[in-house]
């Protein structure tokens, strides 16, 4: 009998202590419920700022969640519709508030595919599909790539293709060029990648051929693995700014 006893009071004392963390943790759900979402952002565009307005949009039916269970992934989930956004920050401010910070994603390339333009960010991320290759921030063209067999697919990176690596010394060389010399979008044309060369074409007329290098060099390399391709170019460009504007029309030089 006391042993019958001891299990019931067992029994009945996990119940109490099982019903008892229940409602603290419905008090706790409770308490913590997202009533305000603030989308903060960088834009350069008036379309990044129509972008983030439909973004602020978006987030309103996370309104009412708890932010016991609500995640990173609930705000990257609403972002892959806004290809242009870039997340640089999400942070939960409890008790009811959920701050996101965005940054608007540079134009940069274009490609040609199905008769339209795919335009291409600074970070390898398709951004859309259009009929123009009208740059969004001033007018300008977008660089244009050839050759490079990628199906460009709206709101992914071209990096994660078969052929992301050779579009990811592009995005290194622009990267360095531009950190040294700014906007390379008035310099370059196009990128063209055939037969392990990359070419580029100057507004001038003339043109940077950028190969990977020889097996002899490479022998001889501390750093075989890693030619300098941003380097190299580097290199190019600045000779190609020491030019005079006629000479710069017919410079063409492999590196």
């Amino acid at each position: 009998m006391k042993t019958e006893h001891m299990k019931k009071k067992l029994i009945y004392t996990s119940i109490a202590v099982f019903l008892y963390v229940l409602c603290i943790l419905v008090s706790v759900n409770n308490t913590f419920i997202l009533r305000f979402c603030d989308v903060r952002s960088t834009v350069y565009t008036d379309y990044g700022k129509e972008q983030v307005n439909e973004l602020n949009t978006a987030m309103q039916k996370y309104i009412g969640s708890s932010l016991i269970t609500f995640g990173k992934s609930e705000a990257v989930q609403a972002l892959a519709d806004f290809p242009y956004l870039r997340m640089d920050s999400c942070e939960i401010r409890y008790p009811d508030r959920l701050v996101l910070t965005v940054t608007e994603r540079k134009e940069m390339f274009c490609a040609e595919q199905n008769g339209r333009y795919a335009i291409v960010a600074d970070d390898g991320t398709v951004l859309c599909e259009r009929q123009d290759n009208v740059n969004r921030e001033d007018g300008a063209a977008n660089i244009r790539l050839t050759d490079f067999s990628i199906e460009y697919e709206v709101g992914k990176n071209v990096l994660g293709s078969t052929a992301g690596s050779a579009f990811g010394v592009v995005l290194e060389v622009i990267a360095a060029a531009e950190a040294q010399f700014g906007n390379m979008r008035a310099e370059v044309v196009s990128v063209q990648y055939t037969s392990g060369v990359y070419i580029w074409q100057l507004c001038s007329g003339g043109r940077i051929r950028l190969a990977a290098e020889s097996s002899e060099d490479a022998a001889g390399s501390a750093d075989a693995e890693s030619p300098d391709y941003a380097g190299r170019f580097l290199s190019a460009l600045q000779s190609f700014y020491a030019l005079s504007e006629q000479d710069k029309v017919t410079f063409d030089i492999l590196c």
